[in-house]
């Protein structure tokens, strides 16, 4: 959202790198059962399991080499309080739902330096941003 609260778009067409960080939590599970009158060894039990474990998702962005004119847009995706991701193109009906396609994200980038063509001769930026939504993998 740019400062008068309309929306700007820009496709990032050179390399994008997207990694995946986890964090979660483990306990030790025993290493057998205990459903009989006696105590059964088990090899494949037992151990630390994880438990609970969230994903998250961050994308690197590189821009592609742009004049000056793009200083502005980009110095107010930096200021922006709302950041979303379009995915994939909409083939489907009409009757669609946008959510689909649409992601909130959060802009990890935390400063802009404006680029010129007499310092910096040709001009690329990059961005870092982090998907809102966590990927929850596994809930017990």
């Amino acid at each position: 959202m740019n400062q008068w609260g309309a929306w700007d778009y820009y496709t990032y067409t050179k390399k994008s790198t997207r990694s995946v960080s986890t964090q979660g939590t483990t306990f030790t599970q025993l290493g057998g059962t205990w459903n009989e009158k006696e105590y059964r060894s088990q090899s494949y039990k037992g151990g630390k399991k994880s438990f609970r474990v969230n994903a998250t998702e961050k994308i690197t962005m590189n821009t592609d080499f742009v004049n000056e004119d793009h200083n502005v847009m980009f110095e107010e995706l930096t200021n922006s309080p709302e950041v979303y991701l379009l995915e994939s193109h909409q083939n489907d009906s009409a009757n669609s739902y946008l959510n689909k396609y649409v992601t909130p994200v959060k802009l990890t980038s935390s400063s802009f330096t404006r680029k010129t063509k007499a310092n910096d001769n040709l001009i690329q930026y990059t961005f870092e941003i982090e998907k809102s939504k966590t990927l929850r993998t596994q809930s017990v």
